[in-house]
């Protein structure tokens, strides 16, 4: 399907063993999941394979740390007027993927709040800094990543 095999994998180790079995469901046009007896599930891409944050021995990283994202998002998040003014608050979650280059790329909403206050959220990732690449065998992989941002009025 779309120039890539689909269905019930073995992997074999050069000396014969079973290395894996993977099982390829593609859902969408340029993207599959897949999972492993080693429970590890990746969502593969043509461009290459998504790996979950928990499955890296170096994970990516904001310049500065955590706290410095918590101020980069603090910083650069406004509170549209419209929101405001309907008393609508919550947490809006976005998904985006660091690309082995550090760069921020496929954000969309997660959970979300309302078309402005996601729109906000999407703004603040659209113009975040390259991060450090996560790395996952000693190379650097695509990684997702999930941010809330957290609208409240009654600060």
């Amino acid at each position: 399907m779309n120039g890539c095999e689909q269905g019930k994998w073995k992997i074999y180790k050069e000396e014969g063993g079973l290395k894996s079995k993977v099982n390829f469901n593609f859902k969408h046009e340029r993207k599959c999941k897949y999972s492993s007896f080693y429970n590890i599930e990746k969502e593969t891409t043509i461009l290459g394979d998504i790996y979950a944050y928990s499955l890296l021995e170096e994970k990516p990283e904001f310049p500065g740390g955590s706290p410095a994202l918590q101020a980069f998002i603090a910083e650069n998040t406004g509170y549209p007027v419209n929101s405001q003014l309907d008393r609508v608050c919550g947490q809006v979650i976005v998904s985006f993927v660091i690309n082995t280059f550090g760069e921020v790329t496929s954000p969309k909403i997660y959970s979300g709040i309302n078309e402005e206050l996601d729109n906000e959220a999407l703004r603040v990732i659209s113009i975040m800094p390259r991060w450090t690449p996560g790395f996952r065998d000693a190379t650097p992989v695509n990684v997702q990543i999930q941010v809330p941002f957290t609208f409240n009025i009654y600060k």
